[in-house]
């Protein structure tokens, strides 16, 4: 399961820093890597175990849901399109990848 908080779809951002943030869980355990992308093109990684007592609540029973967030920022200052689509991929301990793209917001013209 990956959840994005921040951006909202439809919102429209300042091009520089674009801070990503959400929380991300596996029932089988703990994530080792969350990487966000824009447009498919400009990949980076989260920052991961950022503490989320909300997710811990809402999933008692799941290792790793107290520390489900995650953190990423962004560099546009120079991207060429004002409408991004941002990508949150997540890393599982079987090696195995959990996809979402959620979120399409506009970047204000330079």
């Amino acid at each position: 399961m990956i959840h994005l908080d921040s951006p909202e779809s439809g919102a429209v951002l300042t091009r520089n820093p674009l801070i990503v943030s959400g929380w991300a869980l596996d029932l089988d355990g703990p994530l080792v890597a969350v990487i966000v992308g824009i447009d498919r093109e400009l990949w980076v990684g989260a920052r991961i175990g950022i503490r989320r007592p909300d997710v811990a609540a809402a999933y008692p029973d799941v290792v790793g849901a107290d520390t489900a967030g995650w953190r990423a920022e962004l560099d546009l200052t120079d991207w060429p399109r004002d409408q991004v689509e941002i990508s949150v991929i997540a890393l599982r301990q079987d090696r195995t990848w959990s996809i979402e793209i959620p979120a399409t917001v506009r970047l204000r013209p330079r």
